[in-house]
């Protein structure tokens, strides 16, 4: 809400407006959401609505494989109506074609639920807290599933739809790569991957809006590239879509809601502003237009528009493009925020969101500078970057966008388990809460938290550090590495996050993939107790939902709160149901009262 004089010159107060607004709280959650669902202007019936509004942070791990006999089928039919298999070809492109076959499950997950309609190769079109979770994933597992279908945009009738849309508007995606190196036999070479998250003005698949609640569709999707490519699978008629690129490989993905107060958001390209006036090229702005873009309510904290009278909330206050090569604005960026010392105070973690017309995609790393005053953030294009790695994402031709979506985590963060780990031995930097770290060998890592494996959350991995060896003539080159990880298997030991560092090398026999050290920042998303922000603990909201017979139960607050039940308002004994968010009660038809509370 606002009052706007527009004034020809601003520094004359002749015109000036002055308003009063009086305060009436945040908007209560309806039925556990922000927004009423609607499909075509009519609210929806409760079974056809989504679950729970993410409220906490929320994670996911995917699994992708391919059969082992290399076969597979085509999009857009049921598997139950699917004809005879045929080999996946990986050069053959396609959406629609048996080269974009994938088998999809959800490995481990927050009690949200997460859901995919569609999903094909490298992209998954994520949604969080479907109506029903069970029947939110019958599209998805094996060729025996007769109702797997990785191609459908869907409708208000299908489970997968019966979500919210992740947007960009209401958070922070992160996808963390999670297996340290692949092979599928489906006429490619064995491979290592990156990923990033895709944002488009619509993708191909519909959910519910978190903003008004309407069925559109969906704008934000994870993609799972690979690093290097045989000389052998280059392609033979694949198009535009760079389909050669993409790889099908098991991910993380982490949602951080603005609501709990994570200074986040989305930095625009740095050469859309050519467009507008008076703004020109290399003038920071927010994904979408400056006040109301993508970006949290706390990202520009602390920040004054004293001498950015002209850009309201403009990211100009935290975010300095930096001209690296010949006066075109590119990829290199410098991020702080005010008071804080990047050295001492939290992590950042980045990550590019715009393929542009690139083939293997964005990578966006960073590093604190060594007087603390913030991060270089360095945005490249996989490809374009491996002999040189001053050369930074451009937006032009073949290669990459510049734009990234970043997010704070402080040290103070609330029930956190993180680190920002020294890649030459392993040592701790910095770090919160309690785990171990081993060098294993060089780029590999064995990372232990005391009673948690994969089915108990997930890791945000980045690379934190420089380049060992700068090139000529430079000090603070970003490092190039790409961080993965999986737990136990065949690894040695076989009861820990065994994380891999990897960069690209060149010869005269082509591009190569080898282990190297690097530092990086790990953190623990835990899926029963996620970290929250230090300031989030102050005010918990409760919010409660039903799905089938049960009540979903969620709260904005400290990971460390209680949930308490009660038959009565006035009753003296509540009980405690311990401290997991959200919590699933079965309805059992007699009254029932529940509270957070900061003790049992």
């Amino acid at each position: 809400l606002s009052t706007v004089a527009h004034n020809n010159d601003t520094n004359d107060a002749t015109d000036t407006v002055t308003s009063t607004y009086a305060n009436y709280g945040p908007t209560p959650l309806i039925n556990g959401s922000a927004s009423i669902p609607t499909t075509n202007g009519i609210a929806v019936p409760a079974d056809m609505a989504p679950g729970a509004f993410p409220t906490n942070i929320v994670a996911v791990n995917w699994d992708a494989s391919i059969p082992a006999d290399g076969l597979g089928y085509p999009g857009s039919t049921l598997q139950s109506a699917q004809g005879s298999p045929s080999p996946i070809i990986w050069d053959t492109g396609g959406y629609a074609s048996v080269s974009r076959d994938i088998l999809a499950d959800i490995n481990s997950e927050s009690a949200y639920g997460f859901a995919a309609a569609r999903y094909q190769c490298s992209g998954f079109d994520y949604t969080i807290g479907p109506n029903n979770p069970t029947l939110a994933q019958t599209n998805l597992g094996s060729y025996t599933n007769p109702d797997r279908e990785r191609y459908g945009s869907g409708d208000p009738t299908v489970p997968a739809c019966q979500s919210w849309n992740a947007s960009p508007n209401y958070g922070f995606a992160f996808p963390t790569i999670h297996k340290t190196g692949q092979s599928w036999n489906d006429d490619s070479g064995p491979f290592y991957a990156a990923a990033y998250i895709q944002l488009d003005p619509s993708s191909s698949s519909e959910s519910y809006d978190m903003i008004g609640g309407h069925f559109i569709n969906n704008k934000a999707y994870t993609r799972t590239t690979k690093l290097v490519l045989d000389q052998s699978e280059l392609p033979t008629g694949a198009g535009s879509s760079g389909a050669i690129y993409r790889c099908a490989v098991a991910h993380s993905v982490v949602y951080f809601p603005y609501s709990q107060g994570w200074k986040a958001g989305y930095f625009d390209d740095v050469n859309f502003s050519l467009n507008l006036t008076p703004l020109g090229a290399g003038v920071p702005m927010w994904k979408h237009g400056d006040g109301w873009g993508l970006w949290s309510g706390t990202a520009l904290s602390g920040c004054t528009n004293a001498n950015n009278v002209h850009y309201y909330d403009s990211p100009q206050q935290i975010l300095t493009w930096i001209d690296a090569t010949n006066g075109v604005i590119d990829g290199l960026a410098f991020l702080k925020f005010p008071g804080v010392n990047s050295l001492t105070d939290g992590m950042l973690f980045t990550v590019g969101d715009d393929e542009n017309n690139g083939n293997s995609g964005p990578f966006a790393n960073n590093a604190a500078a060594p007087d603390g005053s913030g991060w270089y953030v360095a945005v490249r294009d996989i490809a374009t970057s491996i002999e040189n790695p001053t050369v930074y994402a451009t937006d032009g031709g073949s290669d990459a966008g510049t734009s990234f979506s970043f997010v704070y985590i402080p040290w103070t963060s609330a029930n956190l388990i993180a680190g920002h780990i020294k890649g030459t031995d392993g040592s701790l930097i910095k770090g919160a809460g309690s785990f171990s770290v081993q060098r294993l060998s060089t780029g590999r890592y064995a990372l232990t938290i005391p009673g948690k494996t994969d089915t108990n959350g997930t890791l945000m991995l980045i690379n934190s550090g420089y380049l060992a060896n700068q090139p000529s003539g430079f000090s603070n080159v970003v490092d190039t590495s790409f961080m993965s990880y999986e737990y136990g298997g065949t690894n040695n030991p076989n009861n820990a996050f065994i994380i891999s560092s990897v960069s690209i090398a060149t010869n005269s026999a082509g591009d190569f993939v080898t282990n190297r050290d690097a530092d990086f920042n790990f953190v623990w998303v835990d899926f029963a107790n996620p970290l929250s922000p230090p300031s989030a603990t102050a005010q918990p909201v409760l919010a409660v939902s039903q799905t089938g017979t049960n009540l979903i139960i969620s709260w904005t607050g400290g990971a460390g709160d209680y949930l308490q039940s009660a038959s009565s308002l006035s009753a003296t004994n509540w009980t405690s149901l311990g401290t997991q968010n959200p919590q699933t009660i079965p309805i059992t038809g007699a009254s029932q009262f529940f509270r957070v509370s900061s003790s049992p």
